[in-house]
């Protein structure tokens, strides 16, 4: 009796073997394959950011003169944002103190490079030179100049992964710019050569979508903070008793060259 149970837990014990073995040789290949195509990767990065830097040397002066100029209109309108930005920030701890609310969390953005995209039916990545030695952890929220990029899913030595907002597997909290109901955003599939997507469930029947309503985060989140920009809502359908509606994500998505992570702010000791 004794010796037929030792069978049993062997055969099973050997039948668990076997299909974790495959499993963990398949995550050290996948390591390993990685770990030597980064270094490729990080040196044409940098090769890129050289032949950019020595490209601007071979513009003529009036060209480098009117460039100039614009970076100098848009730095004032810059200046005169951070100003409101730090009057409204001011505003918004004085009723945190009058209504004895919780402090929101806060964040610390840290510059990252973009240095290679991947893009596949069931995931859409950026790597960034940015990785554990600068602070990087996974979970942390990816911003660009167009709105919400992503979310950081691994994290190495020196680089970092970023899973997009366009990827299938994506998912988060929102909300109608205006309309505080939350609403679930997700990912979207899409084919090669095709502008980035994505879907919203579980609005209103009674939502009002026009041509300029537009999907930004919520405050549910912890990620992101609320108010950032998602995408524009496209048309909807009804779905039960909610509707379901189509994102248009930011065309420049998949050309970001730099990006920024998210950090939350350590308190002071």
């Amino acid at each position: 009796m004794m010796l037929g149970a030792f069978r049993q837990s062997l055969l099973f014990g050997g039948l668990l073997l076997a299909m974790g073995v495959p499993m963990v040789f398949r995550d050290a290949g996948r390591a390993f394959f990685f770990e030597l195509q980064a270094p490729l990767w990080w040196t044409s990065s940098y090769a890129v950011d050289a032949l950019g830097f020595l490209s601007q040397k071979v513009r003529s002066q009036s060209a480098l003169i009117q460039e100039g100029q614009r970076l100098a209109r848009i730095n004032t309108l810059y200046h005169l944002s951070v100003q409101q930005n730090a009057f409204l920030a001011q505003s918004v701890k004085r009723l945190e103190k009058l209504l004895d609310l919780p402090e929101q969390a806060g964040f610390e953005g840290l510059l990252a490079r973009v240095m290679h995209a991947e893009f596949t039916p069931k995931h859409h990545k950026l790597l960034l030179r940015r990785g554990s030695l600068s602070g990087v952890c996974v979970g942390a929220g990816v911003l660009g100049s167009c709105g919400v990029v992503g979310r950081i899913s691994q994290v190495h030595l020196y680089t970092a992964e970023v899973e997009l907002i366009s990827s299938p597997g994506f998912r988060m909290a929102a909300e109608v710019q205006g309309d505080l109901y939350p609403v679930l955003f997700s990912g979207k599939s899409m084919a090669a050569g095709q502008d980035p997507e994505g879907w919203v469930q579980h609005l209103p029947l009674d939502s009002c979508l026009d041509q300029e309503a537009i999907l930004v985060t919520s405050s549910l989140g912890t990620v992101f903070p609320p108010g950032l920009h998602l995408g524009s809502l496209g048309p909807s359908v009804q779905k039960g008793l909610f509707k379901e509606a189509q994102v248009l994500l930011d065309p420049n998505l998949f050309r970001l060259r730099e990006v920024c992570i998210l950090l939350p702010k350590k308190d002071p000791l």
